[in-house]
């Protein structure tokens, strides 16, 4: 869900959004002022919830796990990351949370 509008409407439609809002229904204004006025913080959460992950050893690359469904890790050059690939990668995600809040932004723009 890409656009403030999206997501108001969600607020009204999908049953896991209303709980997890606990049935509020902002409007796509509030929604969007928040993001705009959040970025920090949320990218903040974002990259909290990477490291709780990795402090819990949910993403160790031994076993990944979801729903049930485990998943074979791969050894190959391409799959081993060391801490310059990691950074790398950081900055990778960095950037394309960027692109994706401009995106957002030109989206509620647009609208």
């Amino acid at each position: 869900m890409r656009s403030s509008r999206v997501l108001e409407k969600e607020c009204h439609r999908n049953i896991e959004v209303m709980w997890l809002l606990k049935e509020l229904a902002p409007d796509h204004n509030t929604i969007s002022n928040f993001r705009r006025d959040n970025e920090k913080a949320i990218r903040k959460v974002f990259q909290y919830t990477v490291s709780i992950a990795k402090m819990f050893d949910l993403i160790g690359g031994k076993l990944i796990a979801g729903d049930s469904t485990k998943l074979r890790a791969q050894n190959s050059k391409k799959n081993n990351y060391n801490p310059k690939k990691i950074e790398r990668h950081l900055a990778y995600i960095d950037n394309k949370l960027n692109e994706y809040n401009e995106a957002l932004e030109n989206a509620d723009v647009d609208k």
